[in-house]
């Protein structure tokens, strides 16, 4: 077994994760936090997995199994792309996140819809006793959610999925290692509900990282999407601005014609889509053209930039401008492109192989997800 494998540790750390999670999760449904109030428990429960097994504990595992001299700080320099980041691509990250959060929606609704169509209903959940009073006024509550459900989430998730995950299994190829990172993405939710629009929502933060060359864009696209969430569902509760968000949005989508439905929904989504790519294609000019300045301006000495009537610098200046003007920003051969994603995922010389031996943890990760997604479905069922 090729215990020295980068990826071999990678999804050993990430299988230590899931399984202490999925212990957690059944330790919490059997009372394990029952001496608390509910609303300290959901709490604490959130803190210790986001901070604790998706953070500390695979960070912890990633400075001990890749022996890092420097600690902690290292270990999450190593872990994360780090590129300079133009602070328009943030912005444009809000607005993906944005979009992300009507994709989110439309896959639930498709995939909702066709469980529903093999006989499976939402479990009800939640507290169901009548003495149960909340312990927070709902503005402190919508807070305390926000930070739970929206900011660690963001954070720690990302760090494992998009930073130690993906980061780390990159050599076997960008869109082997796409795919990969979003599916145990969808499969740690352990649940049938949310595995599908977690599964498409990693797919869009993972190319965005690669198009930005940095995660923290991935961080506030999953910040947005969660936080978008959490205040919807207190506005309606609370009479909030947005309170019949969902009401609008299903009669606009929705009517007594299935075509016009169909036709508005189909709409609704190719407009979505496009917006995305627009987006992403701008994240990676901005990002793309950043290096190249970098590049080109590197080439400058001290003594031209003094002397701007130089013709050297003259020369190098209209190289630059025909640069940014035109798409001649990478060395790119179209023939061998199989898909527009190729455009922007970065060219790699040696991709690792990875043998079984090597993707034992991944497939236990799998299994392990996996099992647990399907009993949700069949609880949904009985």
């Amino acid at each position: 077994m090729n215990k020295n494998s980068k990826v071999y540790k990678v999804y050993l750390i990430y299988f230590i994760s899931m399984a202490l999670f999925c212990c957690l999760r059944i330790a919490s449904s059997f009372g394990a936090f029952n001496f608390l109030h509910p609303d300290i428990a959901d709490i604490v429960y959130t803190v210790v997995i986001q901070v604790g097994l998706m953070l500390v504990l695979p960070m912890s595992l990633y400075t001990l199994f890749f022996k890092s001299k420097e600690g902690f700080i290292s270990t999450f320099r190593d872990t994360h792309l780090s590129h300079g980041v133009n602070w328009r691509v943030l912005i444009l990250s809000f607005g993906l996140g944005i979009l992300a959060f009507f994709i989110n929606i439309a896959v639930s609704t498709l995939f909702s819809g066709i469980i529903a169509f093999f006989g499976y209903s939402q479990p009800i959940s939640g507290v169901t006793d009548s003495s149960y009073t909340p312990m927070f006024p709902s503005w402190a509550n919508f807070l305390i959610q926000l930070v739970t459900v929206a900011v660690l989430p963001a954070f720690c998730e990302e760090f494992l999925h998009r930073g130690i995950l993906f980061r780390g299994i990159r050599q076997i190829g960008y869109k082997k290692a796409i795919l990969i990172s979003s599916l145990l993405f969808g499969l740690i939710h352990f649940n049938i509900n949310q595995f599908f629009y977690a599964f498409v929502l990693g797919m869009l933060m993972a190319l965005v990282c690669i198009v930005s060359k940095s995660i923290y864009p991935a961080m506030i696209i999953h910040f947005t999407n969660n936080a978008i969430s959490v205040y919807l569902s207190h506005a309606e509760a609370n009479g909030w601005f947005g309170k019949n968000f969902y009401n609008y949005l299903n009669q606009f989508l929705q009517s007594s014609n299935p075509i016009l439905t169909f036709i508005a929904c189909f709409s609704f989504l190719s407009i979505v889509v496009i917006l995305i790519i627009v987006i992403i294609a701008r994240i990676f000019k901005l990002q793309t053209l950043n290096k190249v300045q970098r590049v080109i301006d590197s080439m400058y000495t001290d003594d031209e930039k003094a002397t701007t009537n130089s013709p050297i610098v003259v020369e190098k200046s209209k190289m630059l401008q025909e640069m940014l003007e035109n798409n001649t920003t990478l060395n790119l051969n179209y023939e061998e492109m199989k898909s527009p994603i190729d455009i922007v995922i970065p060219k790699q010389k040696n991709i690792f192989k990875a043998k079984l031996e090597d993707n034992l943890f991944l497939i236990s990760a799998m299994c392990l997800g996996g099992l647990i997604t399907f009993f949700t479905f069949i609880w949904g069922l009985f």
